[in-house]
C-alpha cells in the first residue's frame, strides 16, 4: 500500500518586491530574496523544480495563469453575481483588464490550436497535475513534452524572458 505523497516545500530565489533601485544593493536592500514554495500548490512549480520546464516556460505559464484567472473572474461576475441596478440593466462589470485577458487567451487558442490550448489551460490555468490527467507513463511523458513545446510558443509569442 502506498501512501499519499507529502507536500514538500522548496526554497527558491525570487525578485525582492521591496527592492529599491534608489538605494545601493546591500544586505538590507537585496535584489533577490529566498522564498518558500509549496511544490504541490501549482503543477508548474513542481515541473520547474524537477527541471522539466525552464525559466521562460514558467514565465509564460505564469502569464497564462494570470490571464486565465482574470477571465474566470469576469465570467463569474457576468453570470449574475454582480448587483442589478434600478435602470433594469446589468452593471458594466467588464474592465479593460478583463478584455485584455480574454484577448490574450484568444491569441493563445489561435496559436496553440484546440488540443494545445486545452492542455495548457488544464495544467497552467486550472492547476491539474499531468499525472492526474494521464494514467500511463508514456502519456505523461508525451504530455510533458507537448506542454514544454506549447509554453515555449507562448513565451515566444509574448516575448517573455525570465529575469
Amino acid at each position: 500500500m502506498t501512501g499519499h505523497r507529502q507536500a514538500r516545500p522548496a526554497l527558491i530565489s525570487v525578485d525582492n518586491p521591496y527592492f529599491s533601485a534608489d538605494h545601493p544593493e546591500s544586505r538590507d536592500n537585496p535584489r533577490v530574496v529566498e522564498a518558500i514554495v509549496n511544490l504541490r500548490e501549482w503543477s508548474v512549480a513542481s515541473l520547474a523544480a524537477h527541471g522539466v520546464l525552464d525559466a521562460d516556460q514558467v514565465a509564460a505559464a505564469f502569464r497564462f495563469r494570470n490571464a486565465w484567472e482574470i477571465a474566470q473572474g469576469a465570467r463569474q461576475a457576468s453570470f449574475g453575481f454582480a448587483e442589478w441596478i434600478d435602470t433594469g440593466g446589468r452593471p458594466a462589470v467588464v474592465s479593460e483588464r478583463c478584455v485584455a485577458a480574454v484577448g490574450h487567451l484568444r491569441q493563445c487558442r489561435r496559436r496553440l490550436g484546440v488540443h494545445g490550448y486545452d492542455l495548457v489551460a488544464r495544467v497552467c490555468g486550472e492547476g491539474f497535475h499531468i499525472r492526474d490527467l494521464y494514467p500511463t507513463r508514456r502519456q505523461r511523458d508525451t504530455a510533458s513534452d507537448v506542454l514544454k513545446i506549447h509554453l515555449s510558443e507562448l513565451a515566444e509569442m509574448w516575448s517573455v524572458r525570465a529575469r
